[in-house]
């Protein structure tokens, strides 16, 4: 199912390319990640990159499993005034990425990124669509009425057991997730 006038959120900045509310989010049980606009990608993935704690002559910062290293979270606001909140456990890769770096001490940094898939979509659903696969599906649960054409989300109960709003429901072990790219679409 798709949504209308979206904005997003990282931390308390606007991403200026939703900033209108003319960004859309298309929910997908057979995503296993964040879809988010080719052109949208780079600036998310910069402004979700964190880098790992610790000092780089430590063996153990490689072994870290970055959806535990606190980060910004993801708002989506919907028009209506709910908003879908991803945390940094949500939305991160389990491993660390090495980032070659002219300005750092050793020329490398080791970052924590974000799991995104850039897609290409075409009107009439793109180019501003987010696919909202596994990252938000396992945080909400979500109800389905296709005679109104809406969608209800509720924080999943399991999340708020596990932990509270900043636990993933049903997160994949550590190195079990690949970064492989997929085009997935529907049409609404």
């Amino acid at each position: 199912m798709c949504s209308s006038d979206l904005s997003v959120r990282i931390g308390d900045e606007v991403v200026d390319d939703c900033a209108q509310g003319e960004c859309r989010a298309i929910l997908d049980t057979g995503t296993s990640l964040l879809g988010v606009p080719r052109d949208i990608s780079r600036t998310m993935h910069r402004m979700l990159a964190r880098p790992v704690p610790g000092d780089n002559a430590s063996p153990e910062r490689a072994q870290t499993d970055c959806r535990s290293v606190p980060g910004k979270p993801v708002h989506f606001l919907l028009s209506g005034g709910a908003v879908v909140t991803l945390s940094a456990e949500d939305y991160s890769r389990p491993t660390p990425f090495n980032m070659t770096l002219p300005n750092f001490k050793d020329g490398w940094e080791l970052f924590c990124r974000s799991l995104l898939l850039p897609l290409d979509m075409k009107a009439p659903l793109g180019p501003k669509v987010f696919i909202w696969g596994e990252p938000v599906l396992r945080r909400y649960m979500t109800v389905y009425d296709w005679g109104q054409r809406r969608v209800g989300f509720a924080m999943a109960s399991n999340a708020v057991a596990a932990g509270g709003p900043n636990s993933a429901i049903g997160a994949p072990p550590p190195g079990s997730l690949r970064s492989e790219e997929r085009r997935v679409g529907k049409e609404c």
